[in-house]
């Protein structure tokens, strides 16, 4: 299952490297690698995540799409040896996203009011929080996720789980996972906003 959702999400990053390149790079400026890729019109490399952005969904800010702490949270989980500490390293990314999303969500209510628009309070329910927990997984490309959910489904004692937090975030790992490997789109199935 782990080699699977490995493949399917190095495809879907070679597919935003490939229409990232045919949009924006004639033939001759193309380089070998879909994930790190020079534009002579950008400042920098454009990594898979930016890549994202502009190939495959272009109305999509990925400011608020990743969070670097919960994706330094997310690649701690596989150096963990423990649960506990493997618990704790899924609660601290649900948390940093929730953060991040709660951040991002006060800003474009700020940028709504100078503008003049009226905007409602944004919270994040759980179809949200899947969608970044998956948004975060494929950008992260964290080797044998799968696996470590599985451990911890197994090796986890009820009372940790009871304790609210640790089973939570446990539950959501697995329901992203499930939804990742059961997903033949990547990009319409969790990069897509409805509201588009």
């Amino acid at each position: 299952v782990d080699e699977a959702l490995m493949i399917k999400i190095s495809e879907f990053q070679i597919e935003v490297g490939r229409r990232l390149l045919s949009s924006s790079l004639s033939s001759s400026e193309c380089y070998d690698t879909a994930i790190e890729i020079n534009s002579s019109n950008s400042s920098g490399p454009i990594t898979v995540a930016t890549a994202i952005k502009g190939a495959l969904v272009p109305n999509c800010d990925i400011e608020e799409l990743v969070s670097d702490d919960a994706l330094k949270s997310l690649r701690l989980l596989p150096e963990s040896h423990s649960v506990a500490e493997k618990l704790y390293h899924c609660v601290q990314f649900l948390g940093f996203i929730a953060s991040s999303s709660q951040f991002h969500s006060t800003a474009k209510e700020t940028r709504s009011k100078t503008s003049g628009k009226k905007k409602k309070k944004a919270s994040m329910g759980a179809d949200s929080l899947l969608k970044m927990v998956c948004q975060h997984i494929i950008v992260a490309k964290v080797p044998n996720l799968n696996a470590e959910i599985v451990f911890l489904e197994e090796f986890a004692r009820d009372e940790q789980l009871l304790k609210g937090r640790e089973g939570y975030a446990l539950v959501t790992m697995q329901a992203s996972l499930h939804f990742m490997n059961a997903s033949t789109d990547f990009g319409k199935d969790i990069f897509h906003d409805e509201d588009d």
